[in-house]
């Protein structure tokens, strides 16, 4: 099985597999007490956010069970 490309662009948004700095990015959201009761999770720490791009940087392909990609969007993307 081919791995997922590791980026497809468009003028709007980025699909890119993970990269290790993009722990600091699921934090924000994941290591939050009011966004985190509404998911299955208890907010994570600094060490879990790490553990979860390790664990996401490796699904690149669908043998390995699922592919996991960060959405990026916003001003500038084009001229990226």
């Amino acid at each position: 099985m081919r791995p997922a490309p590791g980026v497809i662009r468009t003028d709007r948004l980025v699909l890119r597999t993970y990269r290790p700095g993009d722990h600091r990015d699921l934090l924000t959201f994941y290591g939050r007490s009011d966004v985190c009761r509404y998911l299955l999770n208890e907010p994570w720490s600094l060490a879990e956010a790490r553990e979860a791009v390790q664990t996401r940087m490796s699904r690149r392909d669908l043998a390995s069970g699922a592919v996991a990609l960060v959405v990026e969007y916003g001003a500038g993307l084009s001229e990226a």
